[in-house]
């Protein structure tokens, strides 16, 4: 696994790696890091939705990724993208030719306990965002001090 930054991944977030699987593929993957109980939930329910974003951040169009689990507000986690970083355009340009993305589940001891495969609802969003030479204007939001919320992000997606 291309996923060295992993160990640094908090609870409660989702990160977004370069992973080696057995079969020799290189993916852009998601890592999902809980406690076990709320790991245990969400790979109970079995939901997932996802929604792609754009918005401007200081002055910057940046792209949003947005992933819901369990059809509960607790559980949506995001991932913001600027074209303009080479680390996130990586990303990005692996991402818009996925079929499919891993998710993969780590619980608080950094373990990976289940990865699943999700058609890549992202691809289309993400081609249109690298595209695009304008972002239409929205309220700046801070990441950096994390004075956004998740759940606001996600219903005006």
């Amino acid at each position: 696994m291309y996923t060295e930054n992993l160990l640094q991944l908090d609870c409660g977030y989702i990160g977004n790696y370069i992973t080696k699987f057995d079969e020799d593929k290189i993916s852009s993957s998601f890592y999902l890091k809980e406690s076990n109980e709320n790991l245990n939930y969400i790979l109970d329910k079995g939901i997932l939705e996802m929604k792609a974003t754009t918005i401007t951040v200081g002055g910057q169009p940046v792209i949003i990724l947005l992933f819901k689990f369990a059809g509960n507000d607790k559980f949506i986690y995001g991932r913001i993208y600027n074209k303009s970083i080479d680390s996130d355009k990586e990303h990005l340009q692996m991402l818009m030719f996925q079929s499919n993305l891993p998710i993969c589940f780590m619980n608080s001891e950094n373990k990976v306990t289940t990865t699943i495969l999700v058609e890549n609802d992202f691809k289309n969003p993400i081609k249109e965002y690298i595209l695009r030479k304008r972002i239409k204007y929205s309220p700046s939001y801070d990441f950096e001090m994390n004075k956004y919320k998740l759940k606001d992000l996600w219903m005006e997606a």
